[in-house]
């Protein structure tokens, strides 16, 4: 097939271009959804938010089995949780899934129900310990997802919870969303600097409008943000945290981030923007320190003439980089080392009905942090992974974080990646890693349009 003898091809071009960073041309993937095909665009590819709703809670029946070669369970979801229940409507859903009480470790998947399975995973997982992470993926058949749960040493059960934040519509749709503007990813909050923690019940107030890159204009109405929770003070207890637009008046019922105690864990979630232009991060137990980085923000009233900003998953995730593989030179980041991929074959190889999509901004999937040791210059016992544009001319990361993560545990997160880069290769995304050596994985669901 055209695109294997593409992947192989591309797998294989590697060339340095410093000491700690290295062009990796990433693999190409075509096949699209067909869904914005249409004379006129419309508000296809445009965000909806709706009330946070849980849409399936395995706990209310029988847990499903996992075992080394998966098992799966449907989801409906077209149609729940504020969803419209025309299928042709909907484009792709904005999710948190929880995996709860797994028995053995292992990771879970998501796609549309009836795609293949293209490898990847959204959750990764240890035995006794709950896991939340998000996912933008296309429902498939009859509106549904399929979640595919992995426990590769042996058969075991885990609880799995779906809320559902909002939906991105097709161009059958009749009312105009919000489109989706990728920034230089900057921090808007870190309550270690003088605030202090989150104490249980209550909330913290992060500015969007007027924020960094992010315009003071009513028509911003939503943040793309990773909340990363440090529970680790004294005495801590296990907790969850919730994005909301506005501070609840009771705990609110469905979470981002679950936490227990003497852990730090980021998740990305996409909230509305509330009447004071910010969004509020509850923490229903303990005293927990919240980071807020800013990676996008949603912008009503834009023209339907434009495509940028239009959100298109793929029909169901492909991974795009995993360091550990020989075609990448089976090499980890050291501490404080810089690498870029090139997502530039991607770009050109990503369809829309049978033809190339054309011009993106970014890219959002999943980003999986793992096998992170120490090394000569670092102890290596926790670290943290960031992705921002490639720069032009002098290096200085953000200081922002995209994964942390502890030695022995795999983390993955929901990232939006936004391109950048010389004028010859514009799609380039930059890893930055903090201390030891870590391995990391991308696995790509959608892709934001340019013009």
């Amino acid at each position: 097939m055209r695109h294997a003898r593409r992947l192989t091809a591309l797998l294989a071009t590697v060339a340095a271009i410093a000491t700690t960073v290295a062009i990796v041309q990433v693999a190409p993937f075509g096949g699209g959804p067909s869904a914005l095909a249409a004379a006129s665009l419309g508000a296809g590819g445009e965000y909806h938010p709706v009330t946070p709703a849980r849409v399936f809670d395995s706990r209310s029946g029988a847990a499903p089995a996992t075992a080394p070669g998966g098992g799966e369970v449907t989801v409906p979801i077209v149609g729940l949780g504020g969803l419209p229940t025309d299928a042709g409507r909907v484009l792709a859903v904005a999710v948190s899934i929880t995996v709860v009480q797994p028995t053995a470790s292992g990771y879970l998947s998501v796609r549309g129900a009836g795609e293949p399975d293209r490898g990847g995973s959204v959750v990764n997982f240890i035995a006794g310990r709950d896991v939340p992470n998000s996912a933008i993926v296309r429902p498939g058949a009859g509106g549904a997802l399929t979640l595919r749960l992995v426990t590769p040493a042996g058969p075991g059960t885990a609880h799995v919870l779906v809320d559902v934040f909002g939906w991105f519509s097709t161009s059958s749709h009749d009312v105009r969303g919000a489109r989706l503007v990728p920034v230089e990813p900057f921090r808007a909050a870190d309550t270690r600097q003088g605030r202090g923690p989150v104490t249980a019940g209550t909330s913290l107030a992060v500015t969007i409008r007027g924020a960094g890159s992010v315009p003071a204009s009513a028509e911003v109405v939503g943040a793309v943000v990773n909340i990363t929770g440090v529970n680790t003070g004294a005495g801590n207890r296990s907790t969850y945290l919730s994005a909301l637009p506005t501070a609840p008046g009771a705990p609110p019922a469905t979470s981002n981030l679950n936490l227990t105690a003497g852990e730090v864990k980021p998740v990305l979630a996409v909230v509305p923007v509330g009447p004071d232009g910010s969004i509020h991060i509850y923490n229903a137990a303990g005293a927990t320190d919240v980071l807020v980085d800013v990676t996008g923000y949603l912008l009503a009233g834009v023209s339907a003439s434009t495509r940028a900003g239009r959100v298109v998953p793929l029909s169901s995730p492909v991974r795009l980089i995993d360091t550990r593989s020989p075609a990448w030179g089976d090499a980890p980041l050291s501490a404080s080392g810089r690498r870029d991929f090139s997502f530039g074959g991607f770009v050109a190889d990503v369809a829309l009905g049978g033809e190339p999509i054309g011009a993106q901004s970014a890219v959002l999937g999943n980003l999986t942090a793992t096998g992170l040791r120490g090394d000569p210059t670092s102890g290596g016992a926790s670290s943290y992974l960031s992705a921002y544009p490639s720069p032009v001319g002098v290096d200085r990361p953000p200081q922002v974080s995209s994964v942390n993560i502890t030695a022995g545990l795999d983390v993955p997160n929901l990232a939006l990646l936004r391109y950048g880069g010389p004028p010859e290769d514009p799609h380039r995304v930059r890893f930055f890693n903090a201390f030891g050596q870590l391995d990391h994985l991308f696995d790509a669901s959608a892709v934001v349009l340019a013009d």
